[in-house]
């Protein structure tokens, strides 16, 4: 009886050594993935700062000006909440992709309610 348990008892450490393994592969992944999105992420800053410097200097544009199309784009989706959002609201009616702004859909006509709640 004894050989039986301690089998199932080597089995139980076989298994939750191959799950962390396993885990361990995965966080290895992950933090992989996380440092090249931190280094995609710094090269596109930099080259954000420095288109905006070109821009701002050859164009007299000035950081409100930035501040202040930031805004409009993140509004877009109907939140300011600094975030870009890929599923854009949809006519009720016809399903097509809306600008937040319209006050008709172009595709179908339907009137859109400016505190409208349409599908994602």
């Amino acid at each position: 009886m004894k050989s039986i348990w301690e089998r199932l008892q080597q089995l139980r450490i076989e298994a939750a050594s191959a799950s962390a393994d396993i885990t361990q592969a995965k966080t290895y992944d992950l933090e992989r993935r996380v440092k090249a999105l931190e280094e995609e992420i710094d090269s596109i800053m930099l080259i954000l700062m420095a288109m905006w410097e070109l821009l701002g200097k050859s164009s007299g544009f000035y950081m409100k000006d930035l501040e202040a199309r930031i805004e409009e784009i993140d509004l877009r989706d109907g939140k300011l909440d600094g975030k870009l959002n890929p599923n854009p609201s949809r006519c009720p009616e016809c399903s097509h992709a809306l600008h937040d702004r319209r006050k008709v859909c172009i595709y179908c006509g339907t009137p859109i309610k400016p505190d409208r709640k349409l599908t994602r």
